[in-house]
């Protein structure tokens, strides 16, 4: 990790450089298109030579480019989850960040990254965090049903990420910012064609001392103020893709190093506080994508791919963290594996038969020692090995019913194996009707399974080897309408009920929840105030229960009912981008056998940039302007306001 350090200390005085290079003072037109970059379209998890298969015609898609995600001024993909309809991003007591979605744990919703899951193996997440946004192309959330050849652990939704590739000529961008509490980030992207092949390269570092707390924040014997204690990081990345393209053939190979070391938040009350921290975590994905055209009507897709995760876990007696010496000490080495891989064979024989069918295959494998502090105040060794494996067959049907109907089928069946074996079946039906060239109407109705993570089975002390899959059977209904030029609406109504969905009960052990539901509905409108003004607005409210009666409050926790979006863009010709967004979070739940809450919260973000010349632009943001003092989880306190600037360059 030192050397991994020095290398981007040189990138970052290198950006240093070129920054004080910087341009001249006179504002052009952004450019329209950059030839440098392009979506790696290889990494589209359901593009097959070109062709767009298993359409979402049963799900509510949302989608934002590379250009949305520039002006809204987001620094990885937490911050651009956190601000779409029907999703919040939370932070963990592991200091990751981790969305939901219509309610759904991350656990619950399928990451996926240029073609291939990116799930950890023994905790179900993510940290988004760890996903920067300079090298993202193209995001969609996917809600409701989905195509069936996601493949399982997809209940709540897929998030799929895909990143940049080189374009037809060669760039490269390089940045640097700088923010509070020492925060400082620097990036390097190169794009390289030549002839059918290409190449990119993409380094990121960060730092922080911590995140700011907000200054209305009540202080505690554990966390006075100021700067969040145990928050700090350094983080990581680096990013090699190669590929060729011909007429009927492509080819990828991706490859991504990170390393991190990080501290967790903890409980400031002292009521449940862990004093732990993450002293070094090294990751290592493998990706290899190739799709072939076998003929105007046929073609296929074939993914392999490796992740992993070498961790090393401590925990203290205190926040000195220097001793080890009282129950609940340890000191964890872990590597978590997960290996897998998807072969999808697409055909269109007819209108009324565009079929594809998928198979995958994944094992996730934990291999942990250490010692932990009993209660007795003894050290106590342990080594474990957990492994889990699933597999699934999915058969998908698109239907071009009529001019202005289509339809989707799908079905799937998922084996999964671990104390026991497990097989689930898994569905969709929809329909995507267009009566009128500005209004679009879809019904769908679907089955969704998960199954339980390593850490749900077999974490000391919480883990239960008697957990089930979670089934979900649930309806949506999508409409989107523009009955005018410069406006746009769209709403969405979806009930849900699952069977044995997976979380803690009250003394913190993962069960089955016999019964639960999720209802509700989202609706907003876009109005272009006028060519280079725009408004969005979008409102979410989620009704979600525990309807098994095992408990006294029936709301399941950290699922807030209401959630209001509000976003202003200004993009004058003059080189000027401005983005001012608002979130409200209304108040959650912290406990299904208490009233206790999570009060509400009202965030004010605001993101600005300025090209300078054809290869130069400033920018800046300020999260949460008005230094909102909230929790993300029980009493871990969220960021205060948080102010950063930067450079970027291209080439």
């Amino acid at each position: 990790m030192m050397e991994c350090k020095r290398v981007f200390g040189v990138v970052s005085c290198g950006m240093l450089a070129l920054a004080a290079w910087g341009g001249g003072p006179t504002a052009t037109e952004m450019p329209e298109d950059t030839p440098g970059t392009q979506v790696f379209e290889l990494g589209e998890m359901l593009v097959v030579a070109g062709r767009t298969v298993g359409e979402d015609a049963t799900s509510s898609v949302l989608e934002l480019d590379a250009d949305d995600i520039r002006i809204m001024g987001a620094k990885h993909a937490a911050d651009i989850l956190h601000h779409l309809p029907g999703s919040f991003v939370r932070l963990g007591n592991e200091g990751d960040a981790m969305a939901r979605v219509r309610g759904y744990r991350q656990r619950e919703v399928k990451v996926v990254v240029d073609g291939v899951p990116m799930t950890n193996p023994y905790t179900g997440r993510q940290d988004l965090q760890k996903i920067p946004a300079s090298n993202i192309a193209k995001v969609r959330l996917i809600r409701g049903g989905g195509s069936v050849l996601y493949g399982p652990n997809a209940m709540g939704g897929v998030v799929e990420i895909i990143t940049s590739k080189a374009g037809d000529e060669p760039a490269g961008a390089i940045s640097v910012e700088a923010g509070d509490d020492a925060y400082w980030r620097s990036a390097l992207s190169l794009g390289m064609p030549w002839k059918s092949f290409y190449a990119n390269l993409a380094l990121d570092a960060t730092d922080r001392d911590g995140f700011p707390l907000a200054r209305s924040l009540d202080s505690t014997a554990l966390e006075n103020g100021n700067t969040s204690e145990n928050s700090g990081l350094k983080h990581r990345s680096g990013t090699l893709k190669l590929g060729w393209e011909s007429e009927d053939t492509r080819v990828g190979l991706t490859i991504t190093q990170q390393a991190s070391a990080y501290g967790m938040a903890f409980d400031i009350t002292g009521a449940k506080t862990k004093f732990e921290r993450v002293e070094d975590m090294d990751r290592l994905h493998i990706a290899a994508i190739a799709e072939h055209a076998f003929s105007e009507r046929t073609g296929g897709k074939l993914s392999l791919f490796h992740t992993g995760t070498d961790v090393l876990r401590s925990a203290y007696d205190d926040q000195t963290f220097s001793t080890q010496a009282n129950k609940g000490a340890l000191t964890e080495e872990a590597q978590d594996d997960v290996t897998g891989g998807a072969v999808l064979l697409n055909t269109w024989i007819s209108r009324f038969a565009d079929l594809s069918l998928s198979y995958g295959l994944e094992q996730s494998r934990r291999d942990a020692d250490g010692f932990e502090i009993n209660k007795s105040n003894v050290s106590v060794p342990f080594e474990i090995t957990e492994r889990t494996w699933v597999q699934y067959l999915a058969l998908e049907d698109r239907m071009d019913l009529a001019e202005s109907l289509s339809g989707s089928l799908g079905v799937r069946v998922d084996s999964w194996h671990a104390e026991s074996r497990d097989e689930t079946y898994s569905w969709n039906i929809g329909a995507t009707w267009t009566p009128l060239a500005w209004l679009s109407v879809t019904p769908a109705v679907y089955r969704r399974s998960r199954f339980p993570f390593l850490r749900e089975l077999y974490e000391a002390g919480r883990g239960n080897p008697d957990l089930k899959p979670a089934m979900l059977t649930g309806t949506s209904l999508d409409i989107a309408l523009t009955p005018w030029e410069s406006w746009q609406f769209r709403a969405a109504l979806f009930h849900e009920d699952i069977d044995d969905l997976i979380d803690r009960d009250g003394s913190n052990v993962y069960q089955n929840i016999d019964e639960a539901r999720h209802r509700g509905f989202e609706v907003g409108c876009t109005k272009d105030i006028t060519e280079v003004l725009s408004l969005s607005v979008d409102y979410s409210y989620l009704d979600a229960e525990d309807r098994s009666g095992d408990v006294d409050n029936t709301r399941l926790r950290y699922r807030p009912r209401h959630k209001i979006d509000t976003r202003i863009t200004y993009t004058p010709s003059s080189g000027l981008e401005l983005a001012v967004g608002h979130t409200f979070l209304g108040e959650q739940c912290t406990s299904e056998n208490t009233n206790d809450t999570i009060r509400s919260s009202s965030v004010l973000d605001v993101a600005v940039s300025q090209r300078i010349n054809e290869h130069a632009r400033i920018f800046g943001r300020a999260n949460n302007l008005f230094d909102d003092s909230y929790y993300t989880s029980d009493n871990i306190a969220a960021a205060g306001r948080a102010l950063l600037a930067g450079i970027e360059l291209t080439f």
